[in-house]
């Protein structure tokens, strides 16, 4: 069974992610509060974790460079209203892909698709 994590303060937008990848038959862990998701983090638990970039406490590429120290291989998709350009320019080192927001179901559902076909 794949398990993905989806990080995002927005719990809307978290919980239609969550909705959306459990009817797909992923295993899925939600976190709106992003302290405590890399807190509770398991190394080798997940295959892949989708993250909002502008998080309260913690954003997106900051989570990201954090699990890496204690996961290196888990797989990351960054989901963001911002423009990438505005974030940094060494994105695809940390994430598979960016997304802009919103997303929508079957982008969303192909892309974890092809992140998670390849493990």
């Amino acid at each position: 069974m794949k398990r993905i994590l989806i990080v995002d303060d927005e719990r809307d937008s978290g919980y239609v992610f969550e909705l959306m990848l459990r009817k797909e038959g992923y295993t899925v862990d939600t976190f709106t509060d992003p302290i405590n998701a890399l807190k509770t983090f398991k190394p080798g638990y997940y295959n892949l974790i989708i993250l909002d970039y502008s998080m309260a406490g913690l954003n997106g590429l900051g989570f990201i460079q954090n699990v890496r120290k204690l996961d290196g291989l888990v797989k990351a998709i960054l989901v963001t209203a911002w423009e990438p350009s505005s974030i940094g320019n060494d994105l695809q080192k940390w994430f598979l892909k960016v997304l802009g927001k919103p997303v929508s179901d079957e982008v969303l559902v192909e892309e974890v698709r092809l992140a998670l076909d390849s493990i």
